[in-house]
């Protein structure tokens, strides 16, 4: 036995011509056989932790290069944005898209320029929104206007948050569902917003798909940088869910899959103050 844990057993058959100094000898081989096997378990536990941090550091030194290189392509947006304002006069329907166009320029910019925080505990940049017209303008721009659904008795529920990341948590959920899903055609999605009581401080948002679910198995696994299993289809980054996991508690919230009777669910709770 170690100092953490049994190893095993080994047993001997001796007769009674063994002689006391014999048992002392076994006792000693005993030792001995121990010392190696905790040396090796503890050699195994630290190349295993330097391991993990070599990833995580190749990891970031992508992905800081990558938001730089897409950054550098993503910058003649605005110019691009511009020159179709100014075309708003003569074609009056292009200013619908363009808002489109705006909006997707701005936050995907603010998305690179965020990249190199990824690892990292994001720091929350808080302002007041309205919680489900947010939620319902990422979800029309996000899916077909058929394949979701969105459910909240107060449709003027104001809270504090950096939208900015907590729509790229919800983004990286719709990703996953559409990753996960056996027909992407039938994929539905749906979004509960609630407050448990009006005294309650805390709003808890449930996302739902129709997919194949998460097994109890790996519930916790799944926030795990790195960790990535998607039946049937090709492996991801393992990267999304755990960036989820540190939008929410940057907000001071908690997020955790729930067992469900059908498809994924995920319950997002955050502090209303």
């Amino acid at each position: 036995m170690t100092q953490d844990k049994i190893l095993g057993k080994l047993c001997f058959q001796c007769d009674e011509n063994l002689r006391p100094e014999d048992f002392e000898l076994l006792k000693l081989l005993s030792e001995v056989i121990v010392g190696l096997f905790d040396a090796f378990l503890l050699r195994a536990s630290l190349l295993s932790d330097r391991e993990e941090m070599i990833r995580m550091s190749v990891a970031e030194k992508m992905l800081a290069t990558m938001a730089h290189n897409i950054g550098s392509r993503l910058a003649p947006l605005p110019l691009l944005l511009f020159r179709y304002r100014n075309l708003e006069k003569k074609y009056s329907e292009l200013s619908a898209v363009n808002d489109s166009l705006d909006y997707f320029a701005s936050t995907t910019l603010d998305t690179v320029k965020r990249a190199k925080e990824f690892f990292a505990l994001p720091t929350p940049r808080k302002a007041s929104i309205d919680l489900p017209a947010r939620i319902e303008r990422t979800l029309h721009q996000a899916l077909p206007d058929e394949t979701w659904v969105l459910e909240c008795q107060d449709r003027q529920l104001e809270l504090a948050v950096d939208y900015h990341l907590l729509e790229t948590a919800l983004l990286e959920l719709i990703q996953n569902s559409r990753s996960s899903a056996r027909d992407p055609n039938q994929l539905r999605i749906s979004i509960t917003i609630k407050i448990e009581s009006r005294q309650s401080d805390f709003v808890t948002i449930v996302y739902k798909d129709n997919g194949p679910g998460i097994h109890d198995d790996l519930k916790e696994r799944i926030f795990e940088d790195f960790f990535s299993l998607r039946p049937g289809h090709d492996t991801g980054t393992g990267l999304g869910m755990g960036m989820v996991r540190r939008v929410i508690e940057a907000h001071g919230g908690v997020v955790f899959a729930r067992p469900s009777a059908e498809g994924a669910e995920f319950v997002i709770t955050l502090p209303r103050q």
